[in-house]
């Protein structure tokens, strides 16, 4: 060549320079540009160790049994590698592309999803939910971080969805773990047992394990300024080492929360133990431990103890192990069985010479009743909580915690009051009913049980195959409001956005009776709304019950989306200026279902117009 190449050795060298990253394609697509340049270039950018830190960064989770096919298929070519999950990567998108726009085939593509892809297609999925959405819908403090934030088509909707996927991902595989548990296999551990809480609100176990993987390798630090490595054969040590691992957690930040916060909600769940409720409860203060030591050699568990989780700490070749505190660590971590054992059972209650103390836990104890204890404790803080804090509550999180503490319970005690919250018609299943449901839960429970929640799943796929628009010009009395609209109820004053409506109302013969709808002025026979409100649950409400907002507060459109994350199923902006009239702007697939109600939301916001023959005035309608 009379060209004054560079040797491939230079060249490999500055492709290695590429910086890996989750969130921009660039170095990859350097590579492949540099791969079509030239045979030299070639042989260096297809080397598979250049491939292999962009795949690791950028494909962290994975289906273990695919990705163990893979290796062997591609044989650890990081490069081919890349691409099958690249080419994975587009048809997830696909499909959620379609579960926007064609409710009808939604459940099926979401269990070819949860099934086929699962984890793979997990940071694809993610990805989505991280991008820019509207400014409307940002925190007042973030309207001006990023002004020229390029905000995708239909961005608040793809967020929802993809996030709805990642939730039933998750949970699929939550409920997965907890059927070998109810199965009888021991190879569940406490700590993947209740990592699997935190699925209910769409999070990784894999994000939880690598947290914890990092906290293992820190205290793991600040056990080796010590005795370090770890004689588990020897008392002295092992207690020393259970003393040292309470203290760098209080160090940082774990510690007991008071008896007042212990019905906190998100004290339960391990994502937020490890990042915003780090004073918290002895179930997750132990959790926390076990999981640590365990990292480090120990043989930790957790112990059932009345009112108060211990842990238990094996001793090498003793038949006597160790009990652990960690919630009282500050004052006395390493516990006596002879004296603080009684002391402890005094102080809730108990009077130690009526106690069998040969009947009080204090060996370790299976996950199974652990995770019962766990979700038990999730209802006792819903029996606790004030109205104050359910309000303050966003609506998807107080359904996430129900969630899991019904799946949980129904799973292993096969609990029919936990059955009959799920097959309730307003409980939100989404994109669980096929994949987690039914696939999923149905084959865990007794047949009686089984067969009522798989009847409740197939008749939810069988309405959402059928979905004809409505046409509010074709209905009989006329519907005078639209998808979109913010109101006020007339009689209780809350604040509401309509999300859908039927021409009559199509509620139960019992929910009319029991609601008094005959006695309406407009009876059943008036236009009824579905309705999301700002403090609660969804509504069911009579048209002669609203009263629209004139003008419509732009603040609405954000504490409605912080409150209720399914506004991303239904809108996708907002057309809202301060002292006018105002509405969500309708996503494709609520256009569809009500094609005239975007053109009729555009006529109210310009004119106060609401219906096709009648101009409203405020004066008229207050």
């Amino acid at each position: 060549m009379s060209y004054p190449w560079l040797p491939l050795e230079i060249h490999v060298y500055i492709l290695r320079q590429l910086e890996p990253s989750l969130h921009s394609n660039a170095s990859v697509k350097t590579l492949v540009d540099c791969s079509q340049t030239n045979s030299l270039l070639r042989s260096a950018a297809i080397l598979p160790d250049i491939w292999e830190p962009h795949y690791r960064v950028r494909y962290s989770h994975s289906e273990p049994q695919h990705e163990a096919m893979r290796r062997e298929k591609y044989g650890s070519d990081f490069r081919l590698m890349y691409a099958e999950r690249y080419r994975l990567d587009q048809e997830a998108l696909e499909h959620l592309e379609s579960m926007m726009v064609q409710p009808q085939r939604r459940h099926t593509l979401a269990r070819r999803v949860a099934h086929d892809m699962s984890f793979d297609v997990w940071r694809i999925l993610e990805l989505q939910t991280q991008a820019p959405i509207p400014r409307c819908f940002l925190y007042d403090d973030l309207e001006d971080d990023d002004p020229n934030a390029n905000v995708p088509p239909h961005a608040i909707t793809r967020i929802f969805w993809a996030k709805a996927m990642l939730g039933t991902i998750a949970r699929r595989n939550a409920i997965r773990t907890w059927g070998r548990l109810k199965r009888g296999e021991e190879d569940v551990s406490f700590e993947e047992a209740l990592s699997g809480l935190s699925a209910f609100f769409c999070v990784s176990p894999h994000h939880i394990t690598s947290e914890l993987d990092i906290m293992g390798s820190l205290c793991r630090v600040y056990l080796s300024k010590g005795r370090w490595p770890i004689d588990t054969s020897v008392r002295d040590e092992v207690e020393d080492a259970i003393m040292r691992i309470c203290e760098f957690m209080r160090n940082f930040g774990f510690r007991a929360a008071d008896p007042g916060r212990f019905h906190n909600l998100f004290n339960h769940f391990p994502h937020c133990v490890l990042n915003t409720h780090k004073v918290t409860l002895p179930m997750s203060l132990i959790w926390l431990f076990v999981s640590i030591s365990r990292r480090l050699g120990l043989d930790a568990a957790p112990v059932d103890f009345p009112r108060r989780v211990l842990a238990h700490v094996a001793v090498t070749g003793s038949e006597r192990g160790i009990l652990v505190d960690v919630y009282g660590s500050d004052q006395r971590a390493v516990l006596s069985v002879e004296e603080d054992i009684p002391r402890m059972l005094a102080a809730s209650g108990f009077d130690p010479r009526q106690v069998d103390m040969h009947a009080i836990p204090i060996d370790p104890s299976p996950t199974k009743p652990m995770l019962l204890r766990a979700s038990r404790n999730i209802g006792s803080s819903f029996h606790i909580m004030t109205q104050d804090e359910f309000d303050e509550m966003a609506q998807t999180d107080y359904e996430n915690a129900s969630y899991a503490a019904l799946c949980a319970d129904l799973i292993l005690m096969n609990n029919g009051r936990a059955l009959t919250h799920l097959v309730d018609p307003e409980w939100p299943a989404r994109l669980d009913v096929g994949p987690v449901l039914m696939d999923s839960i149905v084959p865990l429970l007794s047949s009686i049980n089984g067969s009522i929640l798989e009847t409740r799943c197939k008749q939810i796929l069988s309405e959402d195959e059928v979905r004809a628009p409505q046409y509010r010009s074709t209905a009989p009395r006329g519907v005078k409001y639209f998808c979109g609209m913010f109101f006020t109820h007339i009689t209780y004053g809350y604040t509401a956005c309509i999300v859908g409506w039927e021409p009559t109302c199509m509620a139960s013969e019992e929910w009319i009776s029991r609601m008094g709808v005959d006695h309406l002025s407009g009876g059943r026979h008036q236009a009824f709304y579905r309705v999301i409100t700002l403090t609660g649950s969804p509504r069911y409400v009579a048209e002669q019950n609203i009263v629209p907002m004139q003008p419509t507060p732009p603040y609405l459109a954000r504490s409605f989306f912080l409150k209720h994350q399914t506004m991303g199923m239904y809108f996708e902006d907002a057309d809202m200026v301060e002292g006018r009239r105002g509405r969500m702007l309708l996503s494709r697939e609520l256009s569809l279902k009500y094609p005239e109600d975007d053109e009729m939301g555009a006529r109210w916001v310009e004119m106060g117009r609401i219906d096709y023959t009648t101009e409203v005035t405020s004066e008229d309608i207050n």
